[in-house]
């Protein structure tokens, strides 16, 4: 094989052409862009990098250095703290350099290749012993990127509610708080609030508005100990909650059109602990179509009771659907809705009746469907559809009790009895005579579990008239059941256990019958029980009294610590055992924790109070000897303080009184081994002085068609005594209304005293550990702030020059520098010009190019600041060393650019080998040397040919003929 003269390469292109476009001005290529990034905090003395990413393939020459920010409050108060995960950089507003407020630790140099710009290169800084805010900052050639480093082990906690910051410093490795610190509130790059931190290390920022107005992308916390600041996650935010709730209802749930529509709202301002009412307000209050168009808006303000009212008329064409009630005031919104429907009011209803309210599995339900006008006659040969479906049914404990509503709002049972609907079968009949329909129906006797049946009857009338009915109905394993709850849920060490048992039927009436209580050990944990080979702890027997109620009360011996679950078996009247079970904790001292991985646990000895109770809470840590912050709340903070726990666990004790009511949340937060651990428990606690009794009385219990019906309103407390200057409102309703469509509304008790969400946010120093910084081009001021670049062997410099382009020749030419470690490209403008802009000093081929051909012109060395050549002389002389050898004999290879060469090539040459690289896109010489960048630098020093031709980058290594 014959090697090609190093003098020359020949590169056909087809198809490729240079762009137009300035040819003098100076271009950064995209290969030489770079990004630097860091993921993490680091502790002093542990080993520090950052990532570098780059497009570029070759080695490229970096100037690191490492810098101190010596002024952290001057630097981080200028500085853009919301651009540090996407563009970090020491400019403040692009004005002023804030390299001022830093120092020098160290510079070195280094070379590297890019890996791609997703796929980063790590940068060894060493080790970093003393604590700080640390920024690394490159150079490479005319391009410059920052990147900021946290070497510190303190972090900021800090949590919020509506118009409240609670914030403290502690070691994120230790949990220590910082108890001499100042923690400053930025918003929009102003000094918002600045405390001092109280004797525990804590500090409380109050705001006369909400915090949800604070602009999210320039509200931030800078705390600054003795030797240390420490930030907030620059892209943190304060979760908007609505600062008002509303209970929006209407006179009746269905309107036809044409009628009169009666609204009212009360609303509530929740910013504090407590529901104030919204006094002497302006709403917007806004109705709209199930398609969105708006059929009524005004402005209305709220009496001394928080509430407002109004009337609008439907009209006669009105859209038929559901049509939404808007309040809105200062972007909040509250909703109500109603129905519009060409509804025609039934003139009957449906009876549906049973021989026995409830039943046993294996029982027949005999029943009978009666209508009857509403006037009083019975309705006489309907055609009845009767559809029997069954349902799962679970009691839970506090069912049938007096406050069930709290509960079970709380629970957020809703169905919380039907987890299925079956249908099970229908029949078809007539109404007799009498307006009756008999059916019977055998229940299941196979299933251990219980049911509701729901019969579902449907009767149209000889108009075809039709009404629905339906009726539940309890089918139960025995003749009744079983719900039971611990006194407490946690029992300390010697401490008396007591367990409540409550027997009735399932439509809640008592029943005394004897039970037994069977106590197994479930284990350290519930979410891993154990199973041991014997079958009970502890049996214990009793009897419930006439009112189905019974207490077990003993005093443990010789108990394991941990869950014990127990089983309360009983057995009715036709020997049919019926069970219900609970669980509880006993024990205290150091908690195991099996659940991975661990989380703090914060159990209370109930889940609902009533004011005036006393709460105890034990609080078990995955750790010992921490510090942590605990704190009580309910819509803000109604208590906080540190706690340092000496073990892994802690009691608390609290007597509850209205401020707590209706629920609050206990919470824990800590730093430990740089994590975040955070737990919260909610309880419920019934204020009973907030509800009231409210009691309706007709005068008369018939009224004749165009009489005055008059009622006697009574309201009284919950100890039955008057209530005076309450609000009421009332409204008189066609009872076949509630046929058509029932209530939508809520329960009133339930909307103004449910457990609503009330916890405050919680966020970290560490949760947003990304900081990035993007390469820009340099500035002198930056290159030489701390000395000199050249200095370290970093030369750089321009070059540039004319080419002498043939009058007649419109082709678009651009230059390349290249070298074993670099390429570089820029194009020539039409006058010849071209320019290379910070590019690395030293000795390069330079080559001109069309977009077609790539020829040598010569070796140059860059130092020369200028070269000028003629364009013609080196197509000459590319064209004759290309051809001929030093004999001026031609060389026998055929030569494939047939524009130049075709009247010279007399020989052929062999291909013995051919390797296809790459296919490239058609965009030019712009693109040329990214195109070859990747191959060409270890290609030509191997190679005989390389050609691209039909946008093919190929290597052919020829053998002569």
């Amino acid at each position: 094989m014959k090697n090609l003269s190093k003098a020359f390469l020949v590169i056909a292109v087809i198809g490729l052409s240079l762009l137009n476009g300035s040819t003098t001005s100076i271009r950064v290529n995209s290969n030489e862009k770079f990004y630097l990034s860091n993921n993490t905090f680091f502790s002093p003395g542990s080993d520090v990098f950052v990532n570098l990413n780059s497009n570029s393939s070759k080695k490229n020459l970096f100037i690191f250095r490492l810098l101190k920010v010596t002024k952290p409050f001057d630097f981080f108060s200028k500085c853009q703290l919301q651009n540090f995960n996407s563009n970090f950089d020491v400019f403040n507003d692009g004005k002023d350099y804030l390299l001022q407020y830093t120092e020098l630790v160290k510079e070195w140099k280094e070379r590297f290749s890019g890996s791609g710009y997703y796929n980063g290169i790590s940068v060894s800084i060493g080790k970093i012993n003393r604590p700080g805010f640390y920024i690394l900052q490159a150079f490479k050639r005319d391009q410059v990127a920052y990147c900021g480093i946290s070497v510190s082990d303190l972090g900021l906690i800090y949590k919020y509610s509506h118009n409240q910051l609670l914030a403290f410093v502690s070691n994120s490795k230790t949990s220590e708080f910082i108890k001499n610190c100042t923690i400053d509130l930025y918003r929009n790059n102003r000094l918002f609030e600045s405390k001092r931190t109280d004797k525990e290390g804590l500090a409380l920022f109050k705001s006369k508005e909400s915090l949800t107005s604070f602009d999210r992308n320039s509200t931030f916390i800078i705390a600054q100990t003795d030797s240390e600041v420490v930030l907030s996650d620059p892209y943190f935010y304060f979760q908007d909650r609505n600062k008002y709730i509303a209970y929006i209802y209407t006179s009746q749930p269905v309107y036809r059109p044409g009628q009169e529509v009666f609204f009212k709202a009360i609303i509530r301002n929740t910013t504090g602990r407590d529901l104030l009412n919204a006094a002497n307000e302006n709403f917007l209050v806004t109705i709209k179509s199930d398609n969105n168009k708006e059929v009524y808006s005004s402005t209305l303000e709220t009496n001394q009771f928080g509430s407002i009212s109004g009337s609008f008329v439907l009209n006669k064409d009105a859209e038929l659907g559901i049509y939404t009630i808007e309040l809105t005031k200062e972007n909040i919104n509250c909703y109500g809705a109603f129905t519009v429907e060409e509804y025609k009011k039934p003139e009957f209803e449906i009876i549906i009746s049973t021989d026995k309210p409830e039943y046993k599995k294996g029982d027949y339900i005999g029943g009978k469907i009666s209508a009857k006008y509403y006037f009083g006659s019975q309705l006489k040969e309907g055609k009845v559809n009767l559809s029997i479906y069954r349902s799962t049914y679970w009691k839970p404990w506090w069912y049938g009790t007096e406050n069930a509503w709290f509960y079970k709002d709380y629970y957020s049972f809703e169905n919380y009895d039907f987890e299925d609907h079956n249908l099970l079968d229908q029949f078809e009949g007539e109404l007799d005579k009498n307006g009756e329909y008999n059916f019977s129906y055998l229940t299941d006797d196979e299933s251990n579990n219980e049911f509701i049946y729901t019969i579902s009857a449907e009767v149209s009338d000889n108009s075809r008239r039709t009404v629905y009915e339906s009726k539940d109905l309890y089918v139960t394993r025995g003749g009744f059941t079983i719900s039971t709850s611990p006194d407490k849920h946690f029992f300390e060490n010697g401490e008396k256990v007591e367990l409540h048992i409550n027997i009735s039927t399932p439509t809640n009436e008592p029943v005394e019958n004897d039970f037994t209580v069977h106590i197994n050990f479930v284990g350290k944990s519930r979410q891993e029980p154990i199973y041991r080979d014997y079958e009970n702890e502890m049996m214990l027997s009793g009897r419930t009294d006439k009112s189905g109620m019974a207490s077990i009360e003993f005093f443990p011996s010789n108990l394991e610590q941990g869950y014990y679950n127990y089983i309360i078996l009983a057995e009715d009247e036709g020997g049919e055992e019926i069970t219900s079970q609970g669980f509880f904790y006993y024990g205290n001292g150091k908690y195991q924790f099996i659940n991975s991985p661990p989380s703090p646990e914060i159990i209370t000895d109930k889940d609902f109070y009533d004011v005036g109770d006393s709460l105890i809470a034990y609080i078990y840590l995955p750790q010992s000897n921490v510090e942590l912050l605990l704190t009580y709340e309910r819509n803000d903070f109604i208590k906080y303080r540190w706690i340092k726990t000496y073990n892994n666990s802690i009691v608390i004790r609290e007597k509850l009184d209205r401020v707590h009511s209706p629920s609050i949340d206990i919470s824990v937060a800590y730093f430990y081994d740089k994590k975040l651990y955070t737990q919260s428990k909610r309880i419920g606690i019934l204020n009973k002085e907030n509800l009231l009794d409210v009691q309706i009385e007709p005068l008369k219990e018939t009224y004749q068609p165009g009489e005055n019906a008059e009622y006697r309103i009574r309201v009284t407390d919950r100890n039955g005594l008057p209530v005076h200057n309450a609000e009421l409102s009332i409204g008189v309703v066609d009872e076949s209304i509630y046929a058509v469509r029932e209530d939508r509304d809520d329960n009133i008790q339930t909307f103004f005293n449910s457990a609503r969400q009330t916890r405050a946010g919680v966020i970290h120093s560490l949760v947003n550990k990304r900081i990035i910084g993007n390469s820009r081009t340099a500035t002198s001021d930056e290159r030489n702030y701390f000395g000199s670049l050249e200095r370290l062997g970093f030369g750089v410099c321009y070059f540039s020059g004319y080419i002498k382009i043939p009058p007649k020749d419109s082709t678009h030419y651009g230059v390349l520098l290249i070298n074993e470690e670099n390429i570089f490209s820029t194009e020539v403008g039409k006058d010849g010009y071209y320019e290379f802009a910070l590019i690395d000093e030293g000795e390069y081929d330079l080559y001109v190019a069309d977009g077609s051909c790539l020829a040598l012109v010569g070796k140059i060395n860059t130092y020369v600041k200028k070269y000028n050549f003629d364009l013609k002389e080196i197509q000459n002389k590319f064209i004759k060393d290309s051809i001929y050898d030093k004999s001026g004999e031609t060389k026998d290879i055929l030569i494939l650019e047939e524009r130049y060469y075709e009247q010279h090539s007399t020989n052929t040459v062999k291909v013995i080998d051919s390797e296809e690289i790459t296919r490239l896109p058609n965009r030019g010489f712009q693109n040329l040397q990214n195109e070859i960048d990747e191959n060409y630098l270890e290609a030509r020093r191997e190679v005989d040919l390389l050609i691209v031709h039909f946008g093919v980058l190929t290597i052919l290594r020829i053998a002569w003929v």
